[in-house]
């Protein structure tokens, strides 16, 4: 039937055929061709990746059963004498499963009697280092482990010899015997028969281990106990197949571990470890010898550890007494990494071949579950050397313990972490955490106290001149923090950090530049999350620092970082990224320094200068990153004096802007002496300042600002002296200037917005102004001079002044119509900013004058100044009022009324000043110089009134001299050539007093006019006149425009007019105020003009004698009646003996009146002497009028002999005066 089947169905049958042919063929193979393929490949490929000679003596396959077995494995060393390995029989049963699982599955492996030579040759080569060294050159991947499931291990016979030449010792581990149930990583159903068994013989000591295996129940397990008892470390590192740079010297291992196998029906393997381990007196040195660790006893009790899967379970671990020494050696070397092999580089070209997503899922599958119910290190201790910082640094920590309790690598509940540590220092570390390592998190706190800061000073950038001397650091933290997706979230909150005893000295020095007594940052937050930084306060308690401005300009603290070149930036790649999100944002609520203390030293000044501020404290709150935050700062400090200074208010970065209040309180000026003495010829010795206001400040986004000043300042008790006269110069109880609204802006071309000032009182106050015998005054050298701009020690040649005439009607400028006076008034004004001075007060002030260059010396006082400016404005218009008062040399007042405004435009001044008996004889040595007389006696007071308005000068200067009494003559170059006396006799009144009034005026718009050049253009006018015109001084004098040099008479007579007698009345009270004036009277006739009036005059007398010889009258006092003079014309008509017409009876015939006049007058002869007699009348006139009516002596009164006629071209001062005239001279 079956054959039937087959032969109905062809295919089948050649199916079945084709297999059977492929059986027969595959065994074929398999027994007889694939042995000897094995064999040779395994020979020529195992021999050529060994690099020793591999050889194998039988290799039989049974390919139905997957059944291998190799006999006589040998493997010769490298120099094909010695054996190295072999082996008796190796049989490998594979089942057939492994086809289809993609992995191998052994049923079971057998090796029998194999026999290993190991020889170490130096400290870290094997004899199979070289073949080691290539595996381990293999390049890496990173597949998933491979998948295998061995079962039924068996090793019998084994044996293993040790050369250890090096130290010349040989080791034996012989009668090796191993069964172990299985090794798998995958679920099979393999029949377990071999016990779990590990037996061998050491150096012929036996040891044994032993396991049981339950081979008939459903999950196949098997265990395996492992206990040892001290067994020794030492040197066991000189048998590690990889070089090591460290030796163990000492150390025990203890162990009582539990190895349980499984293999479930369904599932994968299970490894299994429970028990004890135990490391006791380990010791750990490096190669030199020099301790690495000591570990005196290390416990570890296991629940359950399975490596197969990655669960970790540990009940306890306990570290007793860690010591750990770290070193770094000078070429950066650290000694601890010699306790890890090391590595070797994979190729260049070597790069992963999984996929993020492989390596992802990979990571997944092989994460590890660990668990520590507790581990502990008690007493431990770590010491750190480093040689590499240009100071080398030794520190130790200990003792060091450490609890961790119920720590879970994937477990959501948090491990509690206590760590309590103390180093060199007094250094204590203290940690209190919980830490949740599935969720990346923390929560707890940190503490730091007693941080020695020097001990690290090496760490500092070299960078630093200084070192830290003395710094303890501390720090008080508490987190709550984990980390989300890669992104630290969660905040961390300083309760406290700071560093106490600061004390920084610069290199080489002994005294330290800054100190503080403790830096503390309190109340900080970092939220990682919302990327912000708040911190509640940064206090610098008791700061001191000294810096020093050297010789060469440098301040010497601004030298303490050395410059040094900056690293050099890597190039930003295209892999490269920045963290994503807001920008951080900073917060700090309150900055403070407290009781802080700066010295500064100037070493650049001739004598050091010094500034020390103590009692320094400074608030500023509401700082950030955040410009638009409104900020408050607080500021004050003490200075070394006493002076107190405050500032307080607002301010903000964006706009920039701020607002504060002033507050200085007899700052001391003395501090600054130094650096005026490089600058002035003047040395403060003492002085303060005070002021109290509001300053602001804003600031545009444009660059442009406005600055202002609402407030008041005193500078008080200041004592100025000349360096170069060792004097004093300036000395003032007080100068207050008061409600102070000033503004400025950048945008301004004065940077002036406006001025107004509320008063400016100085009180007390003392000046001394000296002109050295140089002819220079002191305020002139005040100022220093640069070296290369001497000053000409020669007296300064007096400036010409060209003035222009003094003229009673000086010319007037036109003034502009008022339309366009306004409208310019009103330009300036909004061109000039404004400026407002209401009160300005003077009180107790003293002027001293001296003079040094005039010989002798001369010395003047003005005291008790005092009074008072007020209401000035550059507002046009305005004038504010003055009142000054003081005194002369003790006695003599003078005084100062008007009204003024320098401050506006055009100026405008209206001012009366009066000085009253001021002494002359002290002004005795200018006299003597410029005058050439000294002075006796005499009182000077002066009266002048000036005033300004529409650049028009009209003043008024009225001086009076009374007494004034010449001494002796001096013969000076300087004095003026004049006669003094004679100019001083004729100003002088009867009461010795000469009072002159000097009228100027001028155009201010005159680039010539001056006011001083006018006032002594006048002056020397006046004694011009004196000497020239003395008589028309004396008119002037006493308001008469006439020249009082003469009087004129009519024509021939010798009597006085009404003008003459008004000048002669003028004359008179000249001469009654002047009565040591003595004159002389000169009767003047000319033929020419007094011929004709004399016969006149001769005429007329003798009408009023025949009229006299009537009444019995003086022919003087006769008044003729017009109608009676034909008659007595007549009479000396017919008295007359000259020829006469007459009529034809002989008789004189009657004549008309003028006929008779004719007549007459025709034969009058006027001889030269009737002429000088008529001068010597006309003298005698003028004598007897000024004797008789303005009651002059007569011996003060000369008549000189007449002059009848211009001699030699003389004329009179005055060019139309009539011949017929008295002149006057003085005598």
């Amino acid at each position: 039937m079956p054959v039937q089947i087959l032969d109905s169905r062809p295919r089948l049958r050649k199916t079945l055929i084709g297999l059977i042919i492929f059986l027969v063929l595959f065994g074929l193979f398999g027994f007889f061709a694939a042995p000897h393929i094995v064999r040779s490949m395994a020979e020529k490929h195992g021999s050529e990746f060994l690099g020793r000679q591999l050889t194998l003596k039988e290799v039989s396959i049974n390919p139905y059963t997957l059944e291998l077995s190799l006999s006589g494995l040998r493997i010769l060393e490298s120099n094909e004498e010695t054996e190295a390995l072999s082996l008796a029989r190796l049989a490998v049963d594979v089942e057939w499963s492994s086809l289809f699982r993609g992995a191998p599955i052994v049923r079971s492996v057998e090796i029998d009697q194999p026999r290993v030579r190991l020889a170490r040759i130096d400290a870290s080569t094997y004899n199979f280092s070289d073949v080691l060294n290539k595996i381990l050159d293999q390049p890496s991947t990173d597949d998933e482990p491979a998948r295998f499931s061995i079962n039924n291990i068996v090793l019998r016979g084994g044996h293993i010899d040790i050369d250890d030449q090096p130290l010349g010792r040989q080791h034996t581990i012989s009668d090796i015997e191993i069964g172990l149930p299985f090794v798998s990583n995958l679920p099979s159903d393999i029949a377990l028969h071999v016990e779990p068994s590990i037996s061998a013989r050491v150096n012929d000591a036996a040891f044994a281990l032993q396991g049981k295996v339950r081979p008939f129940i459903d999950e196949r397990e098997a265990t395996l106990k492992l206990e040892l008892k001290a067994l020794g470390l030492a040197r066991s590192d000189e048998y590690s197949p990889v070089p090591l740079d460290f030796r163990i010297a000492t150390g025990t291992l203890d162990t009582d571990i539990e190895i349980g196998f499984r293999q479930p029906l369904k599932g994968e393997p299970r490894i299994t470890l429970r028990g004890t381990l135990g490391l006791h007196d380990l010791k750990i040195d490096d190669k030199s010898g020099a301790a690495l660790i000591k570990l005196p006893a290390l416990d570890v009790v296991l629940n359950e550890i399975e490596p197969l899967i990655g669960k970790v379970d540990i009940a306890s671990v306990r570290i007793d007494q860690p010591d750990i020494d770290v070193a770094r050696a000078k070429d950066g070397r650290i000694n601890l990494l010699s306790l890890v092999p090391s590595a070797r580089s994979e190729p260049a070209d070597a790069a992963p071949t999984d996929t993020p997503a492989a390596a992802s899922q990979a990571a997944a599958t092989t994460k590890p579950d660990i668990k520590i119910a507790l581990f502990e290190v008690v007493q431990a201790r770590i010491g750190v050397i480093d040689a590499l910082p240009a100071r080398p640094f030794a520190f130790v920590v200990e003792p060091i313990d450490i609890v961790l309790r119920d720590f879970s690598l994937q477990g959501d509940a948090p491990a509690t972490l206590v760590v309590d540590a103390k180093g060199d220092g007094g250094l204590q570390v203290t940690v209190d955490a919980r830490v949740t390592a599935s969720t990346m998190s923390a929560e707890g706190e940190l503490t730091v106290a007693s941080l020695d800061i020097p001990r690290f000073a090496g760490y500092l950038p070299p960078s630093l001149d200084f070192i830290i001397e003395q710094a303890q650091a501390r720090l008080g933290t508490k987190l709550k923090v984990a980390l989300i997706e890669g992104v630290p979230q969660g905040q961390v909150t300083v309760t406290e950090a700071g560093v106490a005893g600061l004390k920084l000295v610069r290199k080489g020095a002994k005294q330290p530049f800054a100190q503080v007594d403790d830096i503390v940052l309190s109340g900080a937050t970092v939220d990682l999350a919302a990327r912000t930084v708040k911190v509640d306060a940064f206090d610098i308690v008791h700061p001191k620092l000294r810096a020093a401005r050297e010789a060469d300009g440098n301040i010497d603290v601004a030298g303490l970082v050395t410059a040094s070149s900056p690293p050099t930036a890597a190039a930003p790649t295209a892999g490269d990224s920045q963290p994503q999100g807001a920008p951080w944002t900073a917060l700090l609520g309150a900055f403070r320094l407290k009781d802080g203390a700066v010295r500064f030293e100037d070493r650049t000044l001739t004598k050091p200068g010094v500034v020390e501020l103590d009692k320094i404290a400074l608030t500023v709150d509401n700082i950030g990153t955040d410009k638009t935050l409104k900020s408050r700062i607080d500021l004050a400090f003490r200075d070394a004096a006493g002076g107190l200074f405050g500032a307080r208010g607002g301010f903000s970065l964006q706009p920039v802007s701020a607002n504060l209040k002033l507050d200085a309180r007899r700052l001391d000026l003395l501090a600054g002496q130094p650096w005026m003495a490089e600058r002035l010829n003047a040395e403060l010795l003492r002085g303060n300042v005070s002021l109290r206001g509001d300053l602001g400040l804003q600031v545009a986004p444009a660059g442009s600002w406005a600055l202002s000043w609402n407030g008041e300042t005193t500078v008080a008790d200041v004592h100025l002296t000349d360096r170069i006269h060792a004097s004093d110069l300036l000395k003032w109880r007080s100068l207050f200037i008061g409600a102070v609204a000033l503004k400025l802006d950048s945008s301004k071309p004065d940077l002036l917005s406006s001025l107004s000032v509320g008063e400016v009182a100085l009180s007390d106050y003392f000046a001394r102004v000296i002109l050295s015998k140089e002819g220079r005054l002191n305020l002139q050298d005040i100022v220093k001079q640069p070296a290369s701009a001497p000053t000409s020690v020669a007296p300064p040649a007096a400036p010409v002044v060209a003035a222009p005439p003094v003229t009673a009607n000086p010319p007037v400028t036109p003034k502009p119509p008022a339309s366009q006076s306004a409208a310019l008034a009103k330009m300036i004004d909004a061109a000039r900013p404004p400026v407002d001075v209401k009160t300005i007060v003077l009180q107790g002030g003293q002027v001293d004058f001296s003079d040094f260059f005039i010989k002798p010396n001369y010395r003047a006082q003005l005291s008790k100044l005092g009074g008072r400016v007020s209401g000035l404005s550059s507002k046009s218009g305005t004038a504010g009022e003055v009142e000054l008062r003081g005194v002369v040399e003790g006695s003599a007042p003078i005084d100062i009324t008007g009204r003024i405004n320098p401050l506006a435009g055009p100026l405008f001044l209206d001012i009366k000043a009066n000085a009253r008996g001021i002494e002359l004889a002290p002004l005795s040595p200018y006299s003597g110089k410029y005058v050439g007389y000294g002075i006796e006696k005499g009182k000077l007071s002066v009266s002048i009134a000036y005033k300004i308005e529409n650049d028009q000068l009209t003043a008024q200067n009225n001086v009076v001299l009374d007494q004034l009494t010449f001494g002796a003559p001096v013969d000076s170059p300087d004095a003026i050539k004049a006669p003094i006396l004679l100019a001083v006799s004729l100003l002088k009144d009867r009461n010795g007093v000469i009072d002159i009034n000097l009228p100027i005026s001028g155009s201010l718009s005159d680039p010539q006019f001056s006011i001083g050049g006018l006032v002594v253009k006048v002056i020397v006018n006046l004694i011009v006149k004196a000497v020239t015109s003395p008589f028309a001084l004396l008119g002037s004098l006493f308001g008469s425009d006439a020249d009082l040099d003469h009087v004129a008479f009519e024509p021939g007579r010798a009597s006085l007019g009404d003008t003459a007698r008004s000048k002669l009345d003028t004359l008179g009270k000249a001469l009654t105020d002047r009565p040591a004036l003595k004159i002389e009277v000169t009767g003047r006739t000319d033929r020419e003009t007094d011929a004709e009036g004399y016969r006149r005059a001769l005429l007329d007398n003798k009408v009023k004698a025949v009229k006299a010889a009537k009444s019995k009258l003086p022919v003087n006092e006769v008044v003729v009646d017009p109608a009676e003079y034909p008659d007595l014309l007549e009479a000396v008509y017919k008295a007359a003996s000259f020829p006469k017409p007459r009529n034809i009876v002989g008789l004189t015939k009657s004549l008309p009146v003028s006929e008779m006049e004719t007549l007459i007058l025709t034969n009058t002869d006027v001889s030269d002497e009737d002429l000088r007699l008529l001068g010597l009348a006309r003298a005698q006139a003028v004598k007897d009028y000024l004797t008789q009516q303005a009651k002059i002596d007569d011996a003060r009164l000369f008549v000189i002999a007449p002059n009848t006629g211009a001699k030699n071209g003389e004329k009179t001062t005055d060019a139309k005066a009539s011949p017929a005239r008295a002149d006057f001279s003085i005598k």
